[in-house]
């Protein structure tokens, strides 16, 4: 049995950055998305639908399982892009007097009409795993920085159309 997690972009948009990388220095976004990523972002998930509990131990069986091997991950067709806003900053504190500089930002995503799926072949959960997993998934509203909103979903539903990668461990970091 396996297990399988997909994640689509209803925008189309994935924002997000490599890991320890300023992202001021860097020209890309993060692709495909580490698996890393998806155990902080299902973390964080509990941790903000159970707000101040400490964490269960389901959650930390869950993780566990989870961070046992790496997952394939299935991607679509995906191209990178960027945006650039001005932002007006107020460069003095008196209002009546304000002058506004613009400060640049530079938004690096990904675009795909593809969702991007996470699956460990030799995986399986019991039912508690399986039902908490699902609860995450219905409750992750975005997966990358914020404004990458989300749908997710488990279950062994895979799109013929995606091509598979291994991630590797690099043992430099």
């Amino acid at each position: 049995m396996a297990v399988s997690i997909r994640i689509a972009w209803p925008q189309e948009r994935y924002y997000a950055h490599p890991w320890g990388v300023n992202p001021t220095r860097l020209r890309e976004a993060e692709w495909p998305p580490s698996p890393w990523r998806l155990l902080r972002a299902l973390a964080a998930t509990w941790f903000r639908v159970h707000a101040g509990q400490p964490a269960s131990t389901d959650l930390s069986h869950l993780l566990e399982s989870l961070a046992t091997s790496l997952p394939s991950i299935g991607i679509g067709p995906a191209s990178f892009a960027s945006s650039v806003h001005y932002q007006p900053n107020l460069e003095k504190a008196d209002h009546d007097l304000a002058v506004y500089a613009r400060k640049r930002h530079e938004n690096h995503f990904v675009a795909s009409s593809s969702p991007v799926v996470f699956r460990w072949q030799a995986l399986s959960f019991d039912s508690a795993q399986s039902t908490l997993l699902a609860e995450l998934m219905l409750a992750l509203g975005y997966f990358g920085r914020a404004e990458s909103v989300c749908d997710a979903a488990c279950g062994d539903e895979v799109s013929a159309n995606l091509g598979w990668c291994e991630p590797c461990f690099d043992s430099g970091r």
